[in-house]
């Protein structure tokens, strides 16, 4: 979260969700905290497995979020805004 976005990922199959029995996705998406609207969606490599983390660098801000799922390999994936 920043000072005027949430990030929300889908999750992973990394996780048994159990009866859960819609399918895995794997969309990150940026809302407007003031009106809930999608700014931007993403499709990224595999489902997100934590919350996003924002840094910057330089005065560049940053959302970092790991993906992952059973036959894949984890990642770390960086956005800049």
């Amino acid at each position: 979260m920043t000072k005027s976005l949430l990030f929300v990922g889908e999750s992973s199959s990394a996780v048994d969700l159990g009866a859960v029995t819609h399918g895995y996705g794997n969309n990150f998406r940026a809302y407007d905290k003031r009106n809930g609207q999608v700014l931007t969606s993403l499709s990224l490599p595999a489902g997100t497995t934590a919350g996003p983390m924002t840094y910057a660098v330089d005065g560049k801000q940053y959302v970092i979020v790991t993906v992952g799922g059973k036959g894949g390999d984890p990642q770390w994936i960086a956005l800049g805004l």
